[in-house]
């Protein structure tokens, strides 16, 4: 069995070692074809660049045009913009105006209702007042007239008083010789 054993162990160390012997063989292959995956791998990298390279510029080819035409874009519906704005700018213009004149007229007619109204009114109360003013006038008057009656009256009564005293003092100093006639007394 230890030879059974050292004979398999022999084999198997044959067979690495057969193995080992293709291995060089190998490693070239796999040089070559690492070789080779590198030789496409640069190639693909230079191709991607190429690639890459000419995206880029059809990239700038294609924004410089979606500009240029955003641009074209722009300025037409700015210029139509401008032209819609003036258009009702110059509605607005006319309709204020229009609004502005008829404006103008109620309030002409207006002012004018209203000064009718206070010309109205006032002469209205124009006239109460001279109405008012001549009736205080005639009171005053007939006020004034029995004023000046009553005022008569007791000039009246007055004056025959002392036109009594006056003779009651002349009849008296006729009939006392030597006396004087006295002032009358004043009232007080």
């Amino acid at each position: 069995m230890a030879d059974e054993l050292l004979s398999d162990r022999v084999e198997r160390l044959e067979k690495t070692v057969e193995g080992l012997q293709t291995l060089p063989e190998q490693v070239a292959a796999l040089g070559e074809r690492v070789g080779a995956v590198e030789t496409q791998i640069l190639q693909l990298r230079s191709e991607m660049r190429g690639e890459f390279s000419d995206v880029r510029s059809e990239m700038r080819t294609e924004f410089a045009a979606v500009r240029g035409e955003m641009r074209t874009e722009f300025a037409a519906v700015r210029s139509e913009m401008r032209t819609e704005f003036g258009a009702v700018r110059d509605e607005m213009h006319t309709g204020l105006a229009s609004v502005k004149t008829e404006l103008r007229k109620e309030i002409r007619v207006e002012v004018g209702a209203l000064r009718e109204e206070m010309n109205e009114r006032f002469a209205g109360a124009r006239d109460d007042m001279l109405v008012g003013l001549a009736n205080v006038t005639n009171e005053l008057r007939q006020e004034i007239r029995e004023s000046a009656e009553e005022g008569k009256r007791h000039s009246q009564v007055l004056f025959e008083e002392m036109l009594s005293r006056i003779t009651a003092l002349g009849e008296h100093h006729e009939g006392s010789p030597g006396r004087k006639p006295r002032a009358p007394r004043r009232k007080r």
